[in-house]
């Protein structure tokens, strides 16, 4: 896994947990309006970030 996919969120403060999301997983809130979205998908952990 590549770390770049992590930019956007990197030293940003954790504003919000959405638990469970409307995908099943959980997603991340950021400030700053990014977020990321974390679930299982076939026994692996499957995240998408998405930018400010």
């Amino acid at each position: 896994m590549t770390m770049a996919k992590f930019d956007g969120i990197r030293m940003k403060d954790l504003v919000r947990v959405e638990d469970p999301d409307s995908a099943g997983g959980v997603t991340l809130h950021f400030e700053g309006g990014a977020s990321m979205s974390v679930r299982a998908e076939g026994g692996a952990l499957v995240s998408e970030s998405r930018p400010e």
